[in-house]
């Protein structure tokens, strides 16, 4: 039986089983083939992965230093704008002073000369206004014209020697 069945299926057998062998060679072949180019396909991906951390890197350490040196610079110009401003400062605090000074002396002058003005003009008032004496001497002449009294001129007479001056009669 075996030897019929070899007869009638053995072509057909071996037939399928070099077929067999022969896609499964094709297929070994092809999978190493595929593994071959998913590995080079890894490595190439590895590679670039590790090209594009190191150029991430790159730029990371340039921006950095572009950075620090953005920083030095704003550092710098705020520096030299604090040194400007300081000085504009001081300069604007110098002119106050100087202002407060020339108004002060100039204040000082005004009242120097309005004090002046004040003493002359008190001066001139006490010049010009009636003595104490002088306006007691008139009421009591007015007083005794009024009543038309006689010894207006004997009373004269005397408070001229009293007082010891020596104006006029008519004063």
């Amino acid at each position: 039986m075996d030897q019929i069945r070899e007869l009638l299926f053995g072509a057909t057998q071996r037939d399928n089983e070099q077929r067999a062998q022969h896609l499964e060679s094709r297929l070994e072949k092809h999978s190493r083939e595929a593994a071959d180019r998913l590995e080079a396909a890894q490595a190439a991906l590895e590679a670039r992965v590790v090209r594009a951390t190191a150029d991430l890197k790159a730029d990371l350490a340039k921006l950095g230093s572009e950075l620090e040196a953005a920083e030095t610079a704003a550092s710098r110009d705020n520096a030299a704008l604090e040194d400007v401003l300081s000085s504009r400062l001081a300069d604007l605090e110098q002119t106050v002073r100087d202002e407060i000074k020339a108004l002060a002396k100039e204040t000082q002058a005004r009242f120097t000369t309005l004090e002046s003005e004040l003493e002359a003009t008190t001066a001139r008032l006490d010049d010009e206004k009636t003595d104490r004496r002088d306006l007691g001497d008139y009421l009591i002449e007015f007083g005794m014209r009024l009543k038309g009294d006689t010894a207006l001129e004997a009373l004269r007479a005397s408070v001229k020697e009293a007082l010891g001056d020596g104006r006029d009669e008519n004063t």
